[in-house]
């Protein structure tokens, strides 16, 4: 058993213990254990040691005494606390190699003194560690993380340990390979800190890899460790949602003189062009045709590419010249607001024109609006050009602080299509 990991175990149930019988009990009692180092691990070499544990105690922790073969180390005066836990810590190193007994008791707030919690330690001298330990003592290191085959995301992590014993290495050496018999070797790594355990790797995503290692000591390395595999997946790429396009004509086929109405829906796009300008994702409009015309969408998707979206319309028969109305209506005269008139802050205005009469009679009215903040750039409303208007009127949303500027015109009954009125514009304040 992994005398590093059972220690932990060990220290895990003995506070959870702990713990419970001091909640069951009046007079709790006062504990101490050590959680660093573990009770009887070899040192390869004379080295300072940290000595970490916790205590407890009712009314809490007057100080933690630590000794080491009887003689007095150091005092750690009210440790910190978290509850009722405290914990201490602190660095004692041995003057020559031998064996040494670490001791830490415990005092409560009224002098109740703890049993004491005891590591022996084993520090190797030069002679000893030659004469106790070489290279051949050594054991393969153990590879915990990935599993062998696993799939693993880019910058894998890749964790092992070497079994505690009696002979403890100076270092672990790493391979990765892209072959089982590590011919071509893509990275390795030597560390001489036997608590580092685990290491991110930056390999190359889409491959598969091997990995091993194995522990160091005098020059000489142990025997290798298991060889296991892994693969590093790609990244995952972003997908941009592919835009969903609906361009129809209700009729798609008509007579000719007779008229139609052309539709589009459109989702997952940054910019949708009808006729020359910017539309809205839902959108129509109505055209009389005397012969067959064709029409295109253009649809820019998120990622700024573009898609011509095409719709032919057939018309059947002929307009016959004589009997068709060539003349366009003239153009209406925009009347309210009044040209370069000054509103007060609105959310939305309505725009009057005076209507006109033609042969044919009027099919439909056509407004344009533009407006800029400021700056002089007139710019299309979004809508604009609002067709499909049979009143003499529409009212548009606006926005406070902005100039707008409007015209219309009108489509008489055989589709022909008038002249622009002359711009009027007005202005929305921002109170």
């Amino acid at each position: 058993m992994n005398r590093r990991r059972f220690g932990r175990i060990t220290f895990t149930l003995f506070l959870a213990t702990l713990l419970i019988g001091a909640c069951g009990s009046a007079s709790g009692g006062t504990f101490v254990w050590i959680d660093v180092p573990l009770d009887g691990l070899t040192f390869p070499s004379v080295q300072a040691v940290k000595i970490e544990g916790h205590a407890t105690a009712s009314g809490g922790v007057a100080r933690v005494e630590i000794s080491v073969d009887g003689t007095l180390q150091a005092t750690i005066e009210s440790p910190p606390a978290e509850g009722a836990l405290a914990s201490f810590h602190t660095e004692w190193s041995p003057p020559e190699a031998g064996i040494y007994t670490v001791q830490a008791v415990a005092f409560s707030e009224d002098g109740q003194a703890s049993q004491p919690d005891l590591a022996r330690l084993t520090f190797l001298g030069p002679e000893t560690q030659e004469q106790a330990c070489a290279s051949d003592n050594l054991l393969p290191p153990i590879l915990i993380s990935p599993s062998d085959g696993e799939v693993l995301p880019p910058d894998p992590l890749l964790t092992w340990e070497y079994p505690w014993s009696d002979c403890q290495p100076e270092g672990i050496a790493l391979e990765i390979a892209a072959d089982e018999a590590f011919s071509e070797i893509v990275d390795d790594y030597t560390t001489q800190d036997l608590l580092e355990t685990n290491r991110t790797w930056s390999l190359p995503a889409g491959a598969c890899y091997f990995w091993r290692a194995r522990a160091l000591l005098d020059g000489g390395s142990g025997p290798q460790s298991d060889v296991y595999s892994f693969c590093v997946q790609e990244a995952a790429v972003e997908q941009v949602p592919i835009p969903v396009v609906e361009f129809l004509a209700d009729p798609a086929e008509v007579q000719a003189g007779s008229c139609t109405t052309l539709k589009w829906h459109v989702e997952n796009a940054g910019q949708v062009i009808f006729g020359g300008l910017d539309q809205p994702a839902d959108g129509s409009y109505r055209d009389c045709l005397c012969e067959s015309q064709h029409y295109t969408l253009t649809v820019i998707d998120l990622d700024g590419l573009q898609e011509k979206h095409s719709l032919d319309i057939a018309v059947s028969g002929s307009c016959i010249t004589p009997e068709v109305d060539s003349t366009p209506p003239p153009a209406p005269s925009p009347a309210v607001p009044a040209n370069g008139l000054t509103l007060a802050c609105t959310g939305s205005q309505n725009l009057v024109w005076l209507p006109v009469d033609d042969p044919s009679g009027i099919d439909e009215y056509q407004l344009q609006v533009q407006r800029h903040s400021g700056d002089g750039v007139w710019q299309e409303v979004s809508g604009s050009v609002f067709s499909g208007i049979t009143d003499k009127q529409r009212s548009i949303p606006v926005e406070c602080g902005w100039t707008y500027r409007w015209r219309v015109r009108a489509v008489d009954g055989v589709g022909n299509v008038g002249s622009w009125s002359a711009w009027s514009s007005f202005i929305i304040t921002l109170t």
